[in-house]
């Protein structure tokens, strides 16, 4: 971590320069210590501060994409979970959405070594219709992985009403990971498109596709945490 030689690191801990290299072989074997590549083209960092200046952000990714979905979106997993590892400490409290790209980053999140983190659900479920991308299974297999405790929002994504809203955040069960969830210290979320063929709400149920294109066509893009 200190960028030290193997002859700088032999006489600090006074071990031999060749017990050295055979420690740091055998910690890359057991996967201790990762050598990672960045492969971020050079259109990939100009674009990263570009965005970085016009929103005034502190961290940026980009990953390369073309016209393969599924592997653009394993990219975009396997980078936001990375990151993500980089950035939890013992004892913080994590926030989780839902969608496709969040189920991608939870594959590929393979901590060497996990700090305890707590993990909370930051919205309503999707139910049975797509279980794989829905906040709760995610919450729980990161909670699994990270060794902490998962807080469940036992409620849907979509009620259909006010009435029936009120009544279910009326209930203790559901106020108390509402209440965690905003004391969340990092807060995990995709960025859902209102093209109806791609639109996770749609694939849930939430929308129909005219629907979907009647938000489009009105200018609303998107959705974060199922927010248009």
């Amino acid at each position: 971590m200190e960028n030290k030689s193997q002859e700088e690191i032999s006489k600090a801990v006074n071990i031999s320069r060749s017990n050295i290299s055979r420690l740091l072989k055998t910690s890359r074997d057991l996967g201790i210590v990762e050598i990672r590549i960045n492969d971020t083209s050079s259109v990939g960092v100009y674009l990263q501060q570009q965005l970085k200046e016009r929103f005034g952000l502190k961290d940026v990714i980009v990953t390369q994409s073309n016209q393969d979905t599924i592997t653009s979106s394993i990219r975009l997993g396997e980078a936001a979970a990375n990151y993500l590892e980089s950035r939890l400490e013992e004892g913080m409290l994590l926030g989780v959405a839902w969608g496709t790209s969040l189920y991608r980053l939870v594959q590929s999140f393979k901590p060497v070594n996990p700090p305890n983190v707590d993990v909370v659900q930051l919205l309503g479920g999707t139910g049975a219709r797509n279980l794989s991308t829905d906040g709760m299974e995610l919450a729980r297999n990161l909670a699994g992985i990270l060794g902490g405790q998962c807080y469940i929002l036992q409620a849907p994504l979509i009620v259909q009403n006010e009435q029936v809203r009120d009544l279910i955040l009326s209930e203790y069960d559901i106020r108390q990971p509402l209440e965690k969830a905003a004391q969340a210290g990092i807060a995990v979320v995709g960025l859902g498109s209102n093209h109806p063929d791609v639109s996770a709400l749609v694939r849930a149920g939430y929308l129909t596709r005219e629907e979907s294109e009647h938000l489009l066509a009105k200018g609303i893009v998107g959705d974060i945490c199922g927010r248009q």
